[in-house]
């Protein structure tokens, strides 16, 4: 890949980051307020610029970020509520 091309990858990685940290500020603010809209909100902007979606159908506890593992503990905790 040219100068051209590693430019482009280097500003997309800027863009994502720049809109994951967005996203996780809205989420913040969500569960300051208590509004869920807004907390779910700052969810779907992080998974928009994630470069790589988690989905919770399987777990790797190697591989697994933080963001993943605190979501699956949600998951976990909400279910184990409703029992």
């Amino acid at each position: 890949m040219g100068f051209l091309g590693n430019l482009l990858n280097g500003m997309k990685k800027k863009v994502r980051e720049v809109g994951r940290s967005i996203g996780r500020a809205v989420e913040g603010f969500g569960e300051i307020t208590g509004i869920d809209f807004i907390e779910n909100a700052g969810r779907s902007i992080q998974d928009f610029c994630a470069e790589r979606i988690s989905k919770e159908t399987s777990y790797d506890s190697q591989a697994a970020d933080l963001y993943s593992t605190k979501r699956l503990t949600e998951i976990l905790v909400s279910f184990s509520d409703g029992y």
